[in-house]
């Protein structure tokens, strides 16, 4: 057994149930086997399991389309936006799917989600998420900070719209995750409702 399924079992991780073959007509999270990731050491542990460290970027695309909710909010140096579908950090290391779009509950694959299922340039750039996302490319992923809020904070968000409900009894819950980037800037991901925050800072 590889060390991503024993890590899932030892730690009782729950995934969606769904088990049919994946993403056969289009993307769909009933079908995605991406864990979802409920506490902040578990998400550590996982990230590093994973092989996210020192992975340069190379390219960011978004699954299926941009589901947004409003357009790009744009500071000098930085950016944030709402997203609903995963984004897709295209790295040295392989391609690893995010979604962080339901309170404490992250979802993280690697090289998961078919290619064919990525947003085209074109519809990035009509959304202007081209030029954000290209910010990052040729950074270098060095580690990652996981802010943590009690079950009380957890629960007013939502969760729950692919069967996983967010246990009461957790010693802690996960409110934002950063990717600490080598420029020293964050990829920061948290969520609000049901959409996903994706922040550069």
């Amino acid at each position: 057994m590889d060390q991503i399924k024993q890590f899932i079992m030892d730690n009782h991780i729950q995934m969606v149930k769904d088990k049919d073959p994946l993403l056969k007509n289009g993307f769909s999270p009933y079908k995605w086997p991406a864990p979802v990731i409920q506490q902040p050491n578990h998400l550590k542990e996982y990230v590093q399991l994973l092989g996210i460290f020192d992975a340069v970027i190379r390219e960011v695309a978004v699954v299926e389309y941009p589901c947004m909710f409003g357009p790009p909010s744009i500071w000098e140096n930085a950016w944030s936006f709402e997203l609903c579908n995963p984004i897709v950090l295209i790295t040295t290391h392989g391609k690893f799917e995010i979604e962080y779009a339901e309170s404490s509950s992250v979802r993280i694959s690697k090289d998961c989600i078919p290619e064919k299922f990525y947003c085209s340039t074109e519809e990035l750039a009509r959304f202007h998420l081209q030029d954000l996302l290209s910010h990052l490319i040729g950074e270098k992923i060095t580690g990652i900070t996981v802010h943590e809020q009690t079950f009380n904070a957890a629960d007013f968000d939502f969760t729950g719209s692919c069967g996983i409900d967010l246990p009461d009894d957790l010693p802690s819950y996960i409110k934002e995750m950063q990717l600490r980037l080598e420029s020293g800037r964050l990829l920061s991901f948290s969520s609000d409702f049901d959409w996903g925050i994706i922040s550069l800072i």
